[in-house]
């Protein structure tokens, strides 16, 4: 089985909140709680992650972020596609974001096979985003 362990940092700014979790077998843990973080409307927002590869082999893998307002609709969709990390490399991956109105929303990463295979290769990672105007 492929294992890749997420490490999933919102960049706002000056400041990083992280939410330090990792995909892995049993032997390791994960964090349960969402993180959380304000962004104003119209901010650049930078979702980056730290992709490690726990295998002997070289994996390829799609990086998608998804962006839910508190309606539950989809409000940004982005991906990276063949994204490539060697055996036991880490490797940071980030997708960018404006938020174009106040709300609460919900950011979802997701780091599959492929778009066209979506076979989950780390569980999926959460945060919140309370944008102001």
């Amino acid at each position: 089985m492929r294992i890749l362990a997420l490490f999933l940092l919102i960049m706002v700014g000056a400041i990083i909140v992280s939410v330090n979790v990792a995909a892995a077998q049993s032997a390791l843990e994960m964090q349960q709680e969402l993180s959380k973080f304000t962004r104003e409307v119209g901010k650049l927002t930078k979702i980056k992650s730290d992709v490690t590869n726990n295998t002997t082999e070289t994996l390829s893998f799609a990086f998608i972020v998804q962006i839910k307002d508190s309606d539950g609709v989809t409000v940004q969709l982005s991906w990276m596609e063949g994204v490539k990390v060697a055996p036991r490399e880490k490797i940071g991956v980030m997708q960018s974001w404006i938020p174009e109105e106040a709300g609460e929303y919900l950011v979802e990463i997701f780091v599959w096979e492929s778009i066209a295979n979506p076979d989950p290769m780390s569980p999926v990672r959460k945060a919140v985003a309370i944008v102001e105007a």
